[in-house]
Parts: structure tokens; C-alpha cells; sequence
């Protein structure tokens, strides 16, 4: 005859455990006020209900300055990732007798749209010149 070894009985013990748990959470749900904690049974009796508020008044002087932080923030989010960085530069070449003037731009975004923006200038300083 073979006798189980005290490992073998705390194996089988230790896998029943969480369904015994279960169960008699189960079993003592039906009574208010019960608590279970592993193998102790806690009940209260004779409590009277207690109805309170919790109010707090705070006062918080750095609350205007993170508020102030946060609006910066997602100013420099949008100027970042929606508006686009462009830079005209005008060129003024003096000749003997005529001057030069070079127009160029660069832009991180819509590069099209900023080289018709300086065609369109150099057509209107074109425009501005007397000899034409």
C-alpha cells in the first residue's frame, strides 16, 4: 500500500485551493456585510449606515502657470506641424548701368507652391521696373 507524500499532498491542495475559494466566496455572497480574507470569516453587525460628504477647497497659485505651459505647448505643436517655415531673399546686383535683382525662396513644406509665389514676385517687381 503506497502512502502520498506530504508534496504530493500540498500539490493537490495548493490546485483545489482557488476553486474552494471561489465556491465559498460564492456561498457567502447571499450576506451583507460578510468579508472573506483565505480562511477567516468577518461579519459586522449592528452597523448604521453614515451619509457624509467630502468637500476640499484648495488653493494652488502655480495651477495659472501649467495651464499657461500647456496652451504654449500645443501652440508650438500647431505652428510645428501645420504651418509652413518660408524664406524670400531679394538680391540687389548694381551695375554700371542697370542693376540685377535676383528673387529666390526655400520652404520645408509645399515647395511648388512657394516656387509660384516667387515667380509671381519677381513678375511683379518686373512690372515695377521703368525701362519696361
Amino acid at each position: 500500500e503506497r502512502h502520498a507524500g506530504i508534496d504530493e499532498v500540498l500539490g493537490k491542495l495548493l490546485a483545489l485551493l482557488p476553486f474552494i475559494i471561489h465556491k465559498l466566496k460564492h456561498s457567502l455572497a447571499s450576506f451583507p456585510g460578510c468579508f472573506l480574507s483565505l480562511f477567516w470569516f468577518i461579519s459586522v453587525t449592528d452597523a448604521d449606515y453614515r451619509y457624509y460628504t467630502g468637500l476640499q477647497v484648495t488653493k494652488d497659485p502655480g495651477v495659472l502657470l501649467v495651464y499657461t505651459g500647456f496652451i504654449v505647448m500645443i501652440l508650438g505643436c500647431f505652428i510645428t506641424f501645420f504651418m509652413s517655415h518660408q524664406r524670400v531673399c531679394i538680391e540687389i546686383i548694381k551695375g554700371k548701368t542697370k542693376s540685377k535683382v535676383i528673387v529666390t525662396g526655400t520652404a520645408n513644406k509645399n515647395k511648388m507652391g512657394m516656387q509660384q509665389k516667387v515667380k509671381r514676385l519677381s513678375d511683379q517687381l518686373a512690372d515695377l521696373t521703368p525701362g519696361s
